[in-house]
């Protein structure tokens, strides 16, 4: 695998800036193949952003599942609202063998809380989980 293809589940203000760092070139070893949003307009404003930086236009997609099932991603990048974050990351971990990435600490946002490696006999791939932190001065 020459670069990891990366799906982002999410196109509101977190997801916008992760599409543009990927577009613009900025994750290394990456590449961005899909985007999944319920609104139409911000899969509009994808694919004019791609235009406008003559960049090809990843896969569009409106239902998360149907992004996972895809083919077209080896792993996720999760901006939605926190607390869907642990529905999509475990079913992309442990339902789609796919890697996720979070910006939420989904474990505790479970009813009741589980550990991050709590299911991972069900499927043959690390599940790793960060915490970003970030303050404003």
């Amino acid at each position: 695998m020459d670069k990891v293809r990366f799906g982002i589940v999410g196109i509101g203000n977190m997801g916008s800036g992760h599409v543009r760092r990927f577009v613009d070139g900025e994750v290394k070893g990456a590449v961005l193949t899909a985007v999944c949003d319920i609104k139409p307009d911000r899969l509009e404003w994808v694919k004019s952003y791609c235009a406008d930086k003559n960049a090809e236009t990843p896969a569009l997609y409106d239902d998360c599942t149907k992004m996972l099932d895809s083919g077209d991603i080896d792993a996720i990048l999760i901006a939605v609202p926190h607390y869907d974050h642990p529905v999509i990351g475990i079913e992309a971990c442990f339902a789609k063998s796919l890697s996720a990435f979070t910006q939420s600490r989904f474990p505790h946002l479970l009813k009741p809380p589980m550990k991050a490696d709590a299911h991972s006999d069900l499927c043959s791939i690390s599940a790793r989980i960060s915490t970003i932190r970030r303050c404003t001065i």
